[in-house]
């Protein structure tokens, strides 16, 4: 109350857990806050000014509850990487994520049939990386990655692989003539 015009002024602050120890935000000067990934944990409180030709009061409001960690979601999917020749080694790419951080991340692989469908996780197919070997050719891969943090997990799949392809025969040594030379002999 009082006799306007009345101007309102802002100050946010950031408190401990239990709302003690508040410290002003540097430049947190408006009637509302972007939170940031550093004030998770913390409580908050904001001191609001009034003030017209007859002087000015500071009113500070209780501490706010704790600010809670954003779950990890992804906006870009996952991908897969590298040569689909059997024998060769494929490589997950995280796509992108949002969340508060530190995000960790999981993988499992999963073998498709060849048009993409019907997919099954390949037992201990659990890092990043994934060598293929002949019982793949012919078929699909995805990878379905996990990110975690304090606030919960989510988990995003790669669209399918196209067909692991085989491997064409390689030479790894010279052939070599064996017996004796001699007319009629093999």
């Amino acid at each position: 109350e009082g006799t306007g015009p009345i101007r309102y002024s802002y100050e946010w602050q950031l408190c401990d857990p239990l709302g003690a120890g508040c410290v002003g935000i540097a430049e947190a000067l408006a009637s509302s806050l972007a939170l940031i990934s550093g004030d998770v944990g913390s409580t908050l409180r904001v001191a609001v000014t009034a003030s017209n030709e007859a002087g000015s009061t500071t009113a500070i409001s209780e501490p706010s509850g704790p600010v809670h960690a954003l779950a990890p979601s992804d906006s870009e999917p996952p991908s897969i990487s590298g040569s689909l020749i059997d024998g060769q080694h494929l490589s997950a790419l995280l796509g992108t994520w949002e969340g508060t951080g530190p995000l960790s991340y999981s993988y499992q692989w999963q073998l498709c049939d060849a048009a993409g469908e019907n997919c099954k996780s390949i037992n201990e197919a659990l890092a990043s990386g994934l060598s293929l070997d002949s019982g793949e050719v012919g078929k699909t891969l995805r990878v379905a990655v996990t990110a975690s943090n304090e606030a919960g997990s989510a988990t995003a799949l790669s669209p399918a692989s196209a067909p692991v392809q085989p491997l064409a025969p390689i030479d790894k040594g010279l052939p070599s003539i064996a017996g004796v030379l001699r007319d009629g002999q093999r």
